[in-house]
């Protein structure tokens, strides 16, 4: 509760933060967690302090006990997640489509342009 140093900078939020990077097992309670999320994810989207990376955030959305997630968190972290898994099926369907008409998946990206 009192500590206020974490990896990537000073202050509460940077030492909560660098908590939820070790073992879930030693995590707070999960009423804590949540209410910490809750209270402060939205202005992590807007200010995007040091330690709220991508990987954080997949971190927290893969490992967090689904009950230490708040409601408005849950929705936010179903709707990335089915975002990804449709991008993942157009890209596999893409990838598919491009190789039953002839071509190789990732030849484009090395053809040679030539301007005229």
């Amino acid at each position: 509760e009192k500590r206020t140093f974490g990896n990537k900078g000073e202050g509460q939020d940077f030492s909560r933060a660098d908590v939820l990077g070790y073992a879930v097992w030693t995590w707070p309670a999960n009423e804590k967690i949540g209410a910490w999320l809750e209270a402060n994810w939205e202005r992590w989207e807007k200010e995007a302090p040091a330690f709220f990376t991508e990987n954080w955030c997949k971190r927290i959305r893969s490992s967090a006990p689904r009950e230490a997630i708040p409601p408005v968190l849950k929705r936010k972290f179903d709707l990335a997640t089915a975002n990804a898994k449709e991008a993942h099926r157009l890209y596999r369907r893409a990838s598919f489509t491009f190789t039953e008409h002839g071509g190789e998946v990732g030849r484009a990206a090395s053809a040679k342009v030539i301007p005229e």
